[in-house]
């Protein structure tokens, strides 16, 4: 499936599973300056899907989340704050928040039910480019355009994670090997949680 309701009414496919969302011309209110309600004014970065409230938020390079109704395909709301494009969203369901990484070098935490930014994570140096929580531990693991990985539970950074020379583009998580993979343009590398080590793969 293709979401679709950007300015050219369709957003690009990410993932392997896509969600379609048909932007109706009863949704398409116009704004005084022309554009559409709801529609990104940029390429959409990142998504998240909330299963419990059926909600689906897009961040996207125009520095704002939309949220959107899944049951009715609709738009709901945009969520402002970030300085820079959003570049990752991951939700923790069990505490209903939302993690929003950005290229203005900040981690949000969002209420998904109020819609309010509940606190800002600040660390690096550089953009955020990519988030992963891990469900097991209640940590959340951010990798960065400054070539680190940072630790979190709560609003604590627990500790980073460096070896890579270059952006930090994708992580995993291995709970069976306790092993934290990452990615960059320059190699795959794990990082053993045990033992505090990081090791290169590819």
């Amino acid at each position: 499936m293709v979401l679709r309701g950007q300015m050219d009414e369709h957003y690009r496919e990410y993932g392997r599973q896509h969600v379609e969302i048909l932007l109706k011309e009863r949704q398409q209110i116009l704004q005084p300056d022309g554009s559409t309600l709801g529609c990104h004014q940029g390429e959409v970065y990142a998504l998240a899907i909330s299963i419990h409230s059926n909600r689906l938020f897009s961040g996207s390079e125009d520095f704002t989340i939309k949220v959107w109704d899944l049951t009715k395909l609709s738009y709901i709301r945009a969520l402002h704050g970030h300085d820079g494009s959003v570049t990752s969203l991951v939700i923790c369901e069990d505490n209903q928040y939302l993690y929003s990484g950005s290229y203005d070098n900040t981690i949000k935490v969002w209420d998904t039910k109020a819609y309010i930014c509940l606190t800002t994570l600040k660390y690096h140096n550089d953009g955020i480019s990519c988030l992963l929580f891990d469900n097991v531990n209640n940590a959340l693991y951010a990798g960065s355009q400054d070539h680190l990985i940072s630790v979190w539970k709560s609003d604590k950074c627990l500790g980073v994670c460096d070896g890579h020379s270059d952006t930090v583009t994708c992580l995993t998580i291995s709970h069976e090997l306790k092993r934290l993979y990452s990615a960059s343009n320059y190699g795959i590398f794990y990082y053993c949680c045990s033992r505090s080590i990081m090791h290169q793969v590819f």
